[in-house]
């Protein structure tokens, strides 16, 4: 009985040694050492924005607005002849007038206007020998000679226009059809400058073309079309 009590007393005694080891073993292990986190994989790039920067390069139009004429209009015209006939037409920042443009009846003079403002037309950049100048005038306009009442649009040698939305606007159209239909009409007037100006296309007879002629009235604008 005394062996057998012995040996259950070393057993015990063995079994607690090895348990205080694997306890101490287990407290007074290294730490263990922790990864470097991983750099963050960047992900798929997002494509730019199209850029709506003013295109580089030589311009074929310049449409220059005097004081007065609606920036948002001259610059949604640039836009839109730029896209529909694959040329560079650009906006200039608005050109200022003065009491020589005018005549004694609060008219501009279209030939006034291009000699006061042919300081300004030269000093505009990134031009050819083909670009074309088309200036822009709320104000209502008619020509030196005064042999009408008014007129729409003057067209020079040089290469150079001067058109006024003036008459434009109609009081047959409602508020909310007034912009629209006065932007349309000033569209097919800058545009056929453009034909005259920059293709060197002559006048048509035909009421279909944007270059019909005469335009005497806003009925005969409206008939018009808006091609070539």
């Amino acid at each position: 009985m005394v062996h057998r009590n012995v040996g259950q007393s070393i057993m015990r005694t063995l079994i607690l040694v090895a348990f205080l080891t694997l306890v101490c073993g287990c407290a007074t292990s290294p730490a263990p050492t922790l990864k470097s986190p991983v750099a963050a994989q960047p992900g798929p790039v997002a494509p730019l924005a199209q850029s709506t920067a003013i295109p580089d390069g030589p311009v074929d139009v310049w449409l220059m607005p005097l004081d007065g004429f609606p920036h948002a209009m001259v610059t949604s015209l640039a836009r839109r002849l730029s896209s529909e006939l694959h040329i560079n037409v650009r906006a200039s920042t608005h050109a200022g007038t003065n009491r020589q443009m005018y005549s004694e009846n609060g008219q501009m003079i279209s030939e006034q206007v291009l000699h006061e403002i042919e300081p300004a037309i030269s000093r505009l950049y990134d031009i050819t020998p083909k670009t074309a100048y088309i200036v822009l005038t709320a104000t209502d306009l008619n020509g030196a000679d005064g042999t009408t009442r008014f007129v729409f649009a003057t067209h020079f040698t040089g290469k150079k226009s001067v058109v006024s939305m003036a008459r434009l606007s109609d009081a047959f159209f409602g508020e909310s059809e007034r912009p629209k239909v006065t932007e349309e009409r000033l569209y097919k007037i800058v545009k056929k400058s453009i034909g005259i100006q920059y293709y060197g296309f002559p006048r048509s007879t035909k009421l279909e073309s944007v270059m019909y002629s005469p335009v005497m009235s806003l009925d005969d604008l409206d008939a018009s079309g808006t091609e070539f």
